[in-house]
């Protein structure tokens, strides 16, 4: 006949022979957890391993959409507390030599129990060590109880540790008696041979209970593990029910996953001979087997500094790159990379959008080509996206010339003197001048006065508007704004003389010597001379217009330092006094000035007869001094005649 063994269940089964409790503790191991850390249970491994905790000696059998197979006992020994206490059987820990296993001394519990081979108080540290594991399922403060026997007073002694071990130096907590030759429990004290007991305050979850031997062929049978801290009775009850650690590995296929990353619900039951567990609590697998294709990166629209912010152009050496959502997977790390070297990387939000931005030296002038690729969380590898060429400019050369004043606006006495009276000229720039497509200033006397696009060769042409140059010197340069936003240095001046007003000229100037000016001095305009010359000062290059009288009587023009001169021909002067004045017409064409200062020039080419002599008073020596009669000899005559002339004196008819 078969033989049942009859096992007493610990308190929570509630009755006899009921089937295991649900397993607990499922977890991916960390070898075949490969996201972002080795506990999120995200992996990109089809053939990881699941861990869990079943009753000793169960059938466990793991699910997912289906029964896959069972789980593999690991043939360790785990203990539960239940209703504040768990019994464990020392022999059914990890024993350590010089700590044995015996089963010499009568009446123990189980199958045996542990003693030090070799611990003395005086050298504990030769001694072995036990180590059991337990389950706390209620938190709070617990004490230890060992079932010991002890020989002798010389051999009455453990140390005893939660979660914890035993160092050198150290004397507790200890589990000792001075009760010999019987099987008796103990209550672990805080130091060997003191009475203060000690308690452990343990939290909800897995502890060690550690035992090191502290004197030779000290016996320890059973522990209980309790809230209760009186000792319990002789032998101590029923050993609880003991645990396994069980492993399963994922077969080709059992794990359904996808570019996103698919949710595996695994679960387990427990069976033995009374029946089988209810599912455990399920464990969530992210299987994520695949990438999608990123999306290509943009440059940011407040990077992008050229004329259009699509232009993929930019002067910002920490320029910022994006995807919208559903660029990459959800939480995925996104790696920007230049010229396929990686560069920058950050972690994408969970729609799958990012954003990164470089430092300083991650582009090089010039144009780079920039694209990503992206780990999912799962570990998992993407294609390269599509490459986007971004130009780095950030250097704008200075303007190859001075702007030049186009040959329309140029009125000078040529083209290229830079005269002008065109209060709205044009400056111009020659291919190659600017750079392309760039938006270029014109400055005069240092500020920026009008703008213009540059053409796709360099060049421009700019027409100031009215009342921008002032008369006289204006000091024209230019500077320009590449089409990446960069500002380069000023060009080389051009000095262009605004000219709209003609100047007044110098009154004229009768030319003072025997010739022209006939009088009695060389400078008091009287001549007798109708083709005298008049000189004068007037505008450089210009045209003098003399008017004789209010009546203008011909044009002259004046040379390169503004001198000019002209003689007048018959009918120009009239008779006596004649007003003389000019006005100037500059080379640049503009209207004549304001007449100049008069000269008077009086013009005498007839004699008048003079009057008639009259006897001087002091030589009229008759009855009055008025009769012309006379015996002075050298008499005085008085007369008048045209100033300056010389007057002769006839007598009779002779001279």
């Amino acid at each position: 006949m078969k033989s049942i063994k009859l096992i007493v269940e610990p308190l929570e089964r509630r009755l006899l022979l009921a089937a295991p409790i649900k397993p607990f503790d499922l977890d991916l191991l960390a070898a075949g957890d490969s996201g972002s850390s080795d506990s999120d249970d995200i992996t990109n491994i089809s053939d990881g391993v699941i861990e869990l905790i079943a009753e000793t000696d169960s059938t466990v059998a793991v699910y997912n959409a289906g029964c896959l197979g069972d789980a593999a006992g690991q043939d360790d020994t785990l203990f539960y507390e239940t209703g504040g206490s768990v019994t464990i059987e020392a022999e059914k820990g990890t024993i350590t030599f010089p700590m044995e296993i015996k089963s010499g001394t009568a009446d123990y519990q189980g199958t045996g129990y542990i003693e030090d081979k070799d611990a003395t108080s005086g050298h504990p540290e030769n001694g072995g060590t036990a180590a059991y594991i337990f389950y706390i399922t209620t938190a709070g403060d617990y004490y230890v109880h060992g079932r010991v026997y002890f020989d002798n007073s010389d051999r009455n002694s453990f140390f005893v540790n939660i979660d914890d071990q035993w160092d050198i130096g150290e004397n507790g907590p200890g589990l000792w008696s001075d009760t010999l030759g019987a099987w008796h429990f103990a209550t672990a004290t805080t130091q060997v041979n003191q009475a203060e007991v000690q308690t452990w305050h343990l939290t909800v979850g897995w502890h060690t209970l550690e035992i090191h031997g502290r004197e030779k062929r000290s016996k320890l049978d059973r522990f209980v593990i309790s809230t209760n801290g009186a000792a319990p009775g002789d032998p101590g009850g029923a050993e609880s029910v003991t645990y396994e650690t069980y492993q399963y590995t994922f077969g080709a296929g059992e794990l359904i996953g996808s570019a996103y990353g698919t949710v595996n619900n695994i679960k387990v039951t427990a069976e033995n001979l009374d029946g089988t567990s209810d599912f455990s609590d399920p464990l969530a697998i992210t299987y994520d087997n695949a990438t999608i294709t990123p999306g290509g990166t943009e440059l940011e629209t407040s990077s992008d500094t050229g004329d259009s912010n699509t232009d993929n152009l930019t002067n910002d050496t920490t320029a910022t790159f994006s995807g919208g959502a559903g660029s990459v997977e959800s939480n995925a790390a996104v790696y920007l990379r230049v010229g396929a070297v990686n560069k920058r990387n950050t972690t994408a939000d969970a729609d799958g959008s990012y954003s990164v931005t470089l430092e300083a030296g991650d582009l090089a002038e010039g144009a780079n080509a920039v694209d990503i690729y992206y780990v999912d969380a799962a570990g998992n590898s993407s294609a390269d996206s599509a490459d986007a060429t971004v130009t780095l400019d950030t250097i704008a050369n200075a303007p190859a010339v001075a702007p030049d004043l186009a040959a329309g606006s140029d009125t000078g006495l040529d083209n290229g003197d830079d005269y002008t009276n065109d209060t709205t000229p044009t400056f111009t720039g020659a291919a190659g001048a600017v750079e392309d497509n760039s938006t270029v200033w014109l400055r005069v006397g240092g500020v920026n006065k009008q703008s213009v696009s540059a053409a796709a060769d360099g060049s421009y042409s700019i027409t100031l508007a009215e009342g921008i140059l002032t008369e006289g010197d204006n000091v024209v340069d230019i500077i320009y704004i590449d089409p990446a936003g960069n500002t380069s240095g000023d060009s080389a001046n051009l000095t262009v003389t605004l000219d709209t007003v003609s100047d007044e000229p110098a009154a004229p100037d009768l030319t003072s010597n025997a010739t022209h000016d006939t009088g009695a001095s060389q400078v008091d305009n009287i001549t007798n001379n109708k083709n005298c010359e008049i000189t004068g000062a007037a505008v450089a290059n210009g045209t003098v217009h003399i008017r004789v009288n209010g009546v203008e009587a011909a044009a002259v023009g004046s040379d390169g330092g503004g001198n000019w001169s002209y003689d007048f021909i018959d009918g120009d002067l009239a008779e006596g006094a004649n007003n003389v004045n000019v006005t100037a017409e500059d080379s640049l064409g503009n209207p004549e000035s304001a007449y100049s200062g008069s000269l008077i020039i009086v013009l005498d080419t007839i004699l008048a007869t003079p009057a008639a002599p009259d006897l001087r008073a002091v030589s009229d020596t008759g009855f009055s001094n008025t009769d012309n009669i006379t015996g002075d000899d050298a008499a005085w005559f008085d007369g008048y005649a045209e100033p300056g002339s010389t007057v002769q004196i006839f007598v009779g008819a002779a001279g």
